[in-house]
This record gives C-alpha cells, structure tokens and sequence, in this order.
C-alpha cells in the first residue's frame, strides 16, 4: 500500500528547484466571482494549466503574483503588477484578457529539469504521491496528503504526517500539494464536530496544502459543505469531488443515471468549488461511459472536469483516452513502476498514447522513465506488503470495491483465516452492497461494506439469514453507525428491512450529524493530552489527536521511547539490521548517527536478547525484547453450541472492551463487550435480561471464533 511510503523515498526523487514565490502563490483573490477559471501550478520551473479558454484579469493577476511580470502565454505577454489592472496581449483589443481559444493553455517560465514533473505512486491507500497531469499540459500536481496517508503515518510508520508534509513541501516548492479530505469525516473514520473540521483544513492549509479534494461517501452535498466552506476560508483551492460507482450506462441501475451526477454536478458547483472532479475509486468507468459522462458534465456544468480512476479491471487507460477525447481537463495517473492493478493508470502509457494528437501533454517520456526506474528499485523494499494481485481483475465489476480497500480487506481476510475463501468474500461484498440499497463504496463506506462480509462469511450467514428476525445477528459497530445515520443519508436511503433488523426499532437520524455534535473545546483537549502524554502539543499534534485519539496516543507513546525512527533507511525500518550492516541517520539538521551492527546474543528466560552495537565509532550494548520468541497462550475453553447461557466469539480478533462483570444484570440490547480485528469493531450485545455468571475474557485478551467469552445465569 502507497500509505507505507516513506517521506525520504519521495523527497529524493525531486529535483532542485529555484527559490519559490510561494506563500502568496496560491492565494485566490478574496473576489472568487472574478477568477472564472483557477490555475494550478506544475513542475517546469513555474508553470501553469489554464484549463479553459476564459481566464479573467484577476486570474492572470494571480499569475503574476506567482511568475513576477513579463511571463509569457504561448508567446502573448502578461504585463502588470500583482493585482487585476495588467494587461494580456494577444493581439486582440477588444478583449485583451481573454486567452487564446487553443484547447489547454500553457504559461511557463524558465525550464528546470523534467526530472520531477511528473512524480508519482501507487495510489492504494489514499493519497499519497499520485501525479496529476493536465491532458494538454505539464504535470500539475501532486497529492502528498489526506486519506489513509495521516492515519497510516500514525499507526505503521511512527511518523508525524505532518512532518511529512513539510518535509514535501520543502523537496517540491513549486508545486501544489493536494489533499484528499472526506468531507465532514477529514481523515479519519466517523464525523466529527464542525469546529474540529474547520480547523482541521486551516491546520492542513497553513501547513501547506494547496489544493483540498473534497467528498462525502455517500454523495450527499449537505455533509460536504462545512470542509468546503473552510477551503473556501483558508484562500485555497476547492476541488469538490462526485464519487463514480455502478455503471451510468446500465439501464438496470438507473438509481445513478447520468441525471443523478449532472444535478450532484451542479449543486457542488453552487456550493462554491473551483474545480469538479469524477473519483472513480472502484476503478468502474469504462470507456463508453466516460466519453457519455464527461461530455455532458463539460456542456452542462462548465467548470474544469478532473478524472480519477483506478486500473483494478485494466481498462483505466482506455478510460483516460475516451475522457481526453471530450475534452476532460486533467486526469490522476501514477509512475510506471507503481501502476497497474488496483494502483492509477500507467502514466507513461498515457503520454504515449496522446503523442501526435491535438491533446499531446508534452511531457518528457525519458524523465518519466527515469523516474520510473528509481521507483523500480524503492518497490522492492515493499514487496512484504504486495497485494498478491498479479493481473487485472474483472472481478471488480462484481463487487465493486475501490483499489485502496482491496488490499486491506484481503488483509483482513488473511487474519480471520478466509484468504482462501477470497472469491466468496468478493461475492458477499457485492451481495451486501445490494441488501444496503446499492451504496457508493468509498471509505468509510466501503469499510463498512468489507466488516459485514466478512463477519457474513466468518460466520456461514446468508443475506437470507441477516434479514431473517428469528436469526439473531451482532453487526458491526461501523454497520450500525451507518444505520443510524450518523455517517450521512444515502440517495434513495437504506432499505427498511436492513434498517429494522440492525435498529432493532430504533429511530435513525435524518439530519446532518455535524449539527448533533456539541463544538469540541480545543484548548481544554490540548491539557489533558499534555496531561496524559507528558509532552507539549502543538496545533498541528492537536488535530491530529482529534481525528485518531487512540492511535495518536500510541503513537506519541512511541515516539518517546524510540525517537524520529523516520529518519531510519526504509529497509531498516520494516526488517531491522543484521550483524554487520551499518548504517547513516540524521536525527536533525547537522547531527548524524553512524550506527554498526555487531551481534545479538542469546535470548534470555525474560524474552529479551543483548544486542551489540557501536554508535559514531563507540561500543554499546542495549537488552531488547525478542518478538521472534512465541508467547504461550492457554488455549481458551469454547462455547458450546446451543447453550444459551454461553456467548461464542463470532470471529476471531482481540477484546477492545468489557462493559459489565460477574453478578452484573442486564437488559436485552444491552452491550457486553467490543472485538477488535484489523480495524473492524464488533459489538456482542445481551439477546435477553439474564445475569452475567462469568467472564473469561479481559480486554486485550487475544481470542479465536467460538471461544467462551461469557456466561449467563
């Protein structure tokens, strides 16, 4: 997964660039209504992609607050200061500040090295490294942030994502950074309360995000409007984003008909964005379908038009070509070595395939192969978290599921033991995306859709079963979230029965949840961290704590105990040192660690080993625990079956919580406990009043399906 990629991997890809104007580069002009057509900065020197014919004056003032006066427009002059008063010469003078009517205006200055125009990677997990490229013009961007890359950093890499973030935007000055951010959700999982959400996206702007990818898992605008206004706020980019699922073709499944994605079109469109994109994250739209769609988006809606896709099925490319041919603006491709599969299109691929037309991108196919090569060799240090997935798969037809779930679900699959059943987890996955009223799977959606298979199948359920009221059923946590409404309203809303059985009669919500919330109150959040985790925290840490509060705490535990482990090569990082090899760490500007391996010695009773080491030159020896020595666990007595006093783990996982203990008496409903497995959350609710006789659990408690977890008077 691209999530797993660390910082140093992609800042040495970057060339040197010249000193940035940057700060007020990206700034758009407080009068929106002026600007008709955004720019977007790329990688040649500066350079720009006017992504339509109409650029206003107060646009090209935007430029030249970024290119200093006297840049040139496809050999027309801008002349001015930076405000709207100066002049576009194209020959025209009558209308002076419009530009030429050539589809896809470039503007550039100087000529810096190609090598990292085009930067790109395996898109997988969220974020990180894809390259975006104008479909007339340069690369333009790269997003270097959102999604799973923040929570990812916490919780794999021991690393601050928004040191990464810095650290990125210090290798590629000049150009823009995006982030994909998930609407009322931000990064992470579960809504959160609008204060929390502003000021998460003015965090990300000062810290240097440009341009913010907006989008609700479910389609629904309303969820999408509190982190739209804040991008708005924050003087960035706005690229509010429709999420692509089905087939818009099918006339079989006309509850997302062209109609659907024209109106959701326009509705974004007045709620202030700058830019639409169409995410394809299943990787579903194929050729027909994208030269039908884009086509009437660009007649109908008139705002730039950028493409993401996934290559799961292997038809992205084709897709890519037939957006290009009606006049698509810019579209996410990843570098070659990084491509294919459930990653983005094959960006050299696509360059060679627009070479000669009228939509030639112009960039350096040698650059892209040179890049390309210097990721070749950075992918092998990943191989352990391949996907396995040697081809395309048309498979995804079927169940649909977006390329950045696809290997974390097989993940999932793998530690509940149902790899070998992958084909049946593919088809339940698509058999409860239609018992949940055919949703738009993307996360958190998508997540929700992958627990409820994968507890379906864990436990021999049929969608038959699920919906049966004799069948007594625990959902997941993230199944009745969903339910109730506290993710959003989906199009069409759920289907009663589903409803009925998760509820249990309950009443699900219908407004934003957002407007339940009670506004967090930062400052006091900010002393009880500093409280618990004994160090300071600053805004940036703060945000992060909000969006992740476990993960985070873990994550500053760990830190403190080992240190900027970021600053490790990657190799070390993911399968340590042996005797013998050394290596090279600066832990900060101007002071660098030699560190030489020497030998390990014998483990120890306790599970720790001594290792040998010398640091800058000076033996040292350190006692470290042994993961590789198995702890003993007692196998665990099993419930037996039709005894309803005994309560069977429905898979297996890790005990996250114990609500109740011995003598305790409960009500039907009421929680007893919550397993954990890869991130999926299972609550075990009481099916009756009884009183709890005994617990053979503790949280934390390691646990295997059908084990005895509790027992009944």
């Amino acid at each position: 997964s691209c999530t797993l990629l660390k910082p140093n991997n992609l800042i040495r890809i970057f060339a040197t660039f010249p000193p940035p104007r940057y700060p007020a580069a990206v700034q758009p002009t407080p009068n929106r209504a002026a600007i008709t057509t955004p720019l977007m900065i790329a990688g040649k020197g500066f350079l720009m992609t006017a992504l339509n014919a109409n650029t206003s004056a107060n646009a090209l003032a935007m430029a030249a607050e970024i290119f200093g006066t006297g840049f040139t427009i496809n050999s027309a002059t801008y002349s001015g200061d930076n405000d709207s008063s100066g002049t576009y010469s194209n020959g025209d003078t009558t209308n002076p500040n419009v530009l030429p009517s050539d589809t896809g205006v470039i503007l550039s200055t100087g000529d810096v090295s190609d090598f990292g125009n085009a930067t790109g990677a395996n898109n997988q997990g969220g974020g990180t490294g894809t390259n975006t490229s104008g479909v007339n013009g340069d690369a333009d961007f790269n997003a270097a942030a959102g999604g799973a890359t923040f929570d990812a950093a916490y919780r794999f890499l021991d690393e601050c994502p928004w040191q990464r973030l810095r650290d990125l935007r210090a290798a590629m000055p000049n150009l823009l950074t995006q982030m994909l951010l998930r609407g009322s959700n931000g990064v992470g999982y579960t809504n959160y309360p609008d204060n929390v959400v502003r000021g998460f996206v003015h965090q990300a702007a000062r810290s240097g995000i440009d341009i913010f990818r907006v989008f609700d898992p479910l389609n629904w605008a309303e969820n999408m409007r509190v982190s739209m206004d804040a991008v708005l706020e924050s003087g960035k980019v706005l690229e509010a984003a429709i999420c692509y699922t089905g087939d818009v073709m099918d006339p079989d499944r006309s509850k997302y008909d062209l109609k659907y994605y024209v109106a959701m079109a326009k509705e974004l469109k007045a709620a202030g964005t700058h830019i639409l994109c169409l995410k394809d994250m299943g990787g579903l739209m194929k050729p027909a379908a994208a030269r039908m769609l884009f086509k009437t988006l660009k007649e109908e809606v008139g705002l730039p038009i950028h493409f993401h896709t996934h290559d799961t099925a292997g038809i992205a490319s084709g897709a890519i070509l037939a957006a290009s041919e009606v006049g698509v603006d810019a579209v996410d491709c990843a570098m070659d070595a990084l491509s294919g599969n459930t990653s983005q299109a094959t960006l050299g691929t696509v360059v060679e395939a627009l070479r000669h037309t009228e939509r030639e991108t112009g960039l350096d196919v040698g650059a892209i192969r040179q890049i390309s090569n210097y990721w070749e060799s950075v992918r092998n240090h990943y191989a352990a978290f391949e996907s396995g997935m040697q081809s395309p798969a048309s498979e995804v037809y079927l169940h649909e599921m977006p390329g950045g779930q696809f290997t974390n679900l097989k993940a999932q699959a793998r530690s509940l033991g149902l790899e070998v059943r992958w084909h049946d987890v593919a088809r339940t996955y698509a058999e409860v995306n239609q018992m949940f009223g055919d949703v738009i799977k993307v996360t958190p959606i998508a997540k929700t859709v992958g627990d409820m298979a994968l507890m379906m199948v864990s436990q021999g359920l049929s969608c038959e079963d699920v919906l049966d009221p004799d069948t007594d059923v625990s959902f997941p946590e993230s199944v009745v979230t969903l339910m109730k409404g506290y993710v959003g309203q989906a199009h069409g809303g759920f289907p009663d029965a589903i409803v009925k059985k998760v509820l249990k009669g309950e009443t699900p919500i219908t407004v934003r949840p957002g407007e339940l919330l009670d506004p967090e109150d930062l400052e006091a959040k900010r002393e009880d961290l500093e409280g618990a985790l004994g160090v300071d925290i600053d805004d940036e840490d703060l945000m992060g704590a909000l969006m992740y509060p476990k993960v985070f705490a873990d994550y500053a535990e760990r830190h403190k105990v080992y240190g900027p482990v970021r600053t490790l090569p990657t190799k070390t990082f993911f399968y340590g040192m042996q005797p013998g090899d050394e290596i090279t760490a600066e832990i900060d500007p101007g002071k660098t660690l030699e560190i030489r391996m020497v030998a390990v010695g014998e483990t120890r009773e306790d599970g720790n080993a001594r290792v040998f080491f010398e640091l800058n030159g000076q033996p040292r020896t350190i006692r470290v625990a042994d993961k590789r020595v198995t702890e003993t666990v007692a196998a665990r007595a099993k419930a037996e079956p039709g005894n309803p006093n005994h309560l069977g783990a429905p898979m297996p996982g890790v005990v996250a919580t114990v609500a109740v203990q011995a003598g305790q008496r409960v009500k039907a409903g009421d929680l007893l406990m919550t397993i954990e497995a890869m991130k999926m959350e299972t609550g075990l609710h009481a099916d009756r009043d009884a009183t709890v006789k005994a617990l053979h659990v503790q949280p934390g408690g390691q646990i295997d399906a059908k084990d005895l977890l509790l027992e009944f008077d």
